[in-house]
């Protein structure tokens, strides 16, 4: 599975690798990739996800962090989420962090 657009998606035996390819992604398109992931987990029975998004170097503000982590939490529910990122979008509050635990997402 391969959007040119911004993402590529490598399935190992343990775990499913979204690696992002572009500098900023929109909370649409982050949408659209999480609405097909969970039903790939159950096709390849995977439970863990490890999203790269070394590539994004935009700063997200306050609001954005919220709909992407109720987005993610949403629609990967059920599986366990890692996340690497740059220091421009890991934030030290955890509050992207915060939200989708709070909405029941493992997430680390």
């Amino acid at each position: 599975m391969t959007n040119k657009e911004f993402y590529t998606v490598k399935v190992t035996s343990e775990v499913i690798h979204l690696t992002a390819l572009e500098e900023e992604v929109s909370p649409g398109a982050v949408k659209q990739l999480c609405e097909q992931i969970p039903a790939l987990a159950r096709q390849l029975n995977l439970t863990k996800v490890l999203i790269d998004t070394l590539s994004i170097k935009t700063a997200l503000n306050t609001s954005k962090r919220y709909t992407f982590a109720t987005v993610v939490s949403h629609h990967l529910r059920g599986l366990t989420i890692a996340i690497v990122m740059h220091p421009p979008l890991f934030e030290p509050e955890r509050f992207g962090e915060m939200v989708a635990n709070n909405l029941g997402l493992q997430l680390r």
